[in-house]
């Protein structure tokens, strides 16, 4: 794997402003992690919910940028075609927009505003100060209204040494919410401030003033960018997955979306950005409601009519249920997860296996499996995570889910399984596993394995059915 100039440089830039700004590690550094472990587990998941789009919002930078780097090489560069068009103008230099953008007295109010509240401050490590731009350097980016709340960035300047992944050095941003009609001593912070994006877009996903479980966005950006966001991946009762795409409202590269209480990101939002003339993806600076966070660190409540969760790291099948949500935009308190298999995969190998299923609105049912071993400090690490779908019309304790990994194969199945068969495709008997309550986990070699047939304390076959493969 390959990794550009630009991509280098952004990455290098980021880390530089978190050595300047996060204390050295303390001596129970080890300690610390472990108890720390499960908001680790959880910001894993934006991997499986954003996917590419998280991925550009990661490491995607402008193609102009690649220059920077390679100029030192001596070698020539390829300049694309974008870079003959006129360049962006910086967020910073850019007027005001949105609804609230001619209330000067309002605007004036909020610049003077601390970007710090005493419960942010408090989270802050003994030593760690985050920067505070003077007021006279600070400039309203957008201010407007959106779900029955008042929203505002603001971006500032500052002489300390802050660089920010998109290259604008001394920038740094803060957002701000309030309610309806709301004064400017009433607009609180919005987590932390951050460094601020340059030619890109700011964007925040929040929960409304107010209103813990409605939904809203606002993207940021230059006159002419246009934006969309997934508002949902919908299963169908054929087990096919429709992604729901809805645009933002935008005017001069500016807007916002009210998303409601149907849709939910434990990973944060994907967004799509585009601009005229540039066909990459277009970088952008993410903030999360810090209350959306709070909500999503509390525990999910997960169906357990098997009597499985002793023999599962309650970590891992939390982290499952919120890898669930993420990757179809569900509500959490929609979610109501259930527990189909899990133990010790056996045969030699310290992993173990876990089954998480649900059933959706259309009656689609669906498993998520992780596949996970735990080290040395009793942390558990991820293998493998897939989601299988299943079409309507069979209930998720009925339904057959056979499972495999390149070492085990996890079953779920009728209650009255006692045994497993797994067959390879010329008919061949490849492996057994015994089950209870029609769930199991057992070792699985090679070659591939085809079906897997399910029987009863008799001896009869109660189902029957196809490996299951990662479709959803």
């Amino acid at each position: 794997m390959t990794i550009s100039d630009g991509e280098l440089e952004a990455g290098l830039r980021d880390l530089r402003y978190r050595a300047d700004v996060l204390a050295p590690p303390p001596a129970d550094l080890a300690e610390r992690t472990r108890e720390r472990y499960r908001a680790q587990r959880r910001s894993r998941a934006a991997m499986a919910a954003g996917g590419l789009v998280t991925l550009a919002v990661l490491v995607g930078v402008p193609v102009a940028t690649s220059g920077l780097l390679a100029g030192d090489r001596g070698g020539e560069v390829a300049v694309p075609s974008i870079a003959t068009r006129a360049p962006a103008p910086a967020l910073y230099d850019l007027p005001t927009r949105g609804s609230l953008a001619g209330d000067e007295e309002w605007l004036a109010g909020v610049r003077e505003l601390d970007w710090m509240s005493p419960e942010l401050a408090a989270m802050l490590p003994p030593g760690v100060e985050l920067p505070d731009p003077p007021v006279e350097t600070r400039r309203i980016a957008w201010a407007g209204e959106v779900a029955g709340s008042r929203v505002a960035l603001v971006l500032g300047r500052t002489e300390q040494d802050v660089l920010g992944p998109t290259g604008q050095e001394g920038v740094i941003q803060a957002w701000f919410t309030g309610p309806r009609d709301a004064a400017p001593g009433e607009m609180v912070p919005v987590g932390f401030p951050g460094p601020a994006p340059h030619l890109e877009a700011a964007e925040l996903f929040a929960a409304p003033y107010g209103a813990p479980e409605q939904r809203m966005v606002v993207v940021v950006g230059a006159p002419g960018d246009e934006a969309r966001v997934l508002t949902g991946r919908t299963v169908t009762a054929a087990a096919d997955v429709v992604e729901q795409w809805e645009a933002v409202p935008m005017e001069d590269g500016a807007g916002a979306l009210a998303l409601g209480d149907s849709s939910d990101w434990s990973t944060g939002i994907p967004v799509e950005l585009s601009r005229p003339g540039q066909s990459r993806p277009l970088n952008r600076t993410n903030t999360t409601g810090d209350d959306l966070v709070r909500a999503w660190n509390e525990p999910v409540e997960v169906a357990d009519p098997r009597r499985l969760r002793g023999v599962v790291h309650e970590d891992v099948l939390q982290q499952a249920a919120r890898q669930l949500a993420g990757r179809y935009g569900l509500p959490l308190r929609d979610l109501r997860p259930t527990l189909l298999a899990a133990g010790p995969v056996g045969g030699g190998s310290e992993n173990r296996t876990l089954l998480v299923g649900l059933t959706f609105p259309s009656g689609a049912t669906g498993a998520a499996l992780v596949d996970y071993w735990t080290d040395r400090f009793d942390m558990p690490q991820e293998s493998s995570f897939g989601v299988t779908l299943a079409p309507a019309g069979t209930p998720l304790l009925e339904q057959v889910f056979a499972v495999p990994t390149s070492e085990s194969i996890t079953i779920s199945g009728p209650a009255s399984g006692v045994l497993a068969e797994v067959y390879l495709a010329d008919g061949t008997l490849h492996a057994t596993v015994p089950l209870v309550d029609g769930a199991g986990v057992g070792p699985l070699r090679s070659p591939a394995a085809d079906r897997v047939r399910i029987l009863d304390d008799r001896g009869a076959v109660v189902a029957e059915a196809p490996l299951s493969e990662p479709n959803g």
